[in-house]
Parts: structure tokens; C-alpha cells; sequence
């Protein structure tokens, strides 16, 4: 189970319905917590059009706990 604690969403740019985009998505761990950053170009001008950060946990029995499958599916171990 993987439950956010905690999103950050900021809204920079408008996008509209013909506009093309480009998503950037970087993954860091700092501790237990998984840190997802995302920003969202206009491809035009690329111009920021969006920009969000969420954390998330593992709960792994109902505990916070650490998941070397997720570790290993992201990255952080070989």
C-alpha cells in the first residue's frame, strides 16, 4: 500500500486543448519516504506549466516500514 502524505501542486501556466507538453518526473527517497517531483512544460515556449512534489510511505502490515521491492523498482538498489 502506498499512501501519499503529503502533495504540493502548483498551477503556473495555462495548457490548452491543442497545446503539446512535456512531463519531467524525478523520484528521490529521503528516509521512508518516497519523493515524486513533476513539472509540466508547455512545449511551445517551454514555459512552466506545472509543478507538483508528492511523498508517499509504504505500509507494509499496516506499519510504516521500508520495501526493497519498491527500492528495487525505482532505483535505489540493484
Amino acid at each position: 500500500l502506498f499512501p501519499y502524505t503529503t502533495l504540493f501542486r502548483s498551477y503556473k501556466a495555462p495548457l490548452h486543448n491543442d497545446d503539446v507538453f512535456v512531463s519531467r518526473l524525478a523520484i528521490r527517497k529521503e528516509g521512508l519516504r518516497y519523493v515524486f517531483l513533476q513539472d509540466i512544460y508547455r512545449k511551445e515556449d517551454n514555459r512552466l506549466a506545472f509543478r507538483a512534489t508528492v511523498e508517499l510511505v509504504c505500509l507494509v502490515n499496516g506499519r510504516l516500514a521500508n520495501s526493497p521491492e519498491y527500492d528495487k523498482a525505482f532505483g535505489f538498489i540493484k
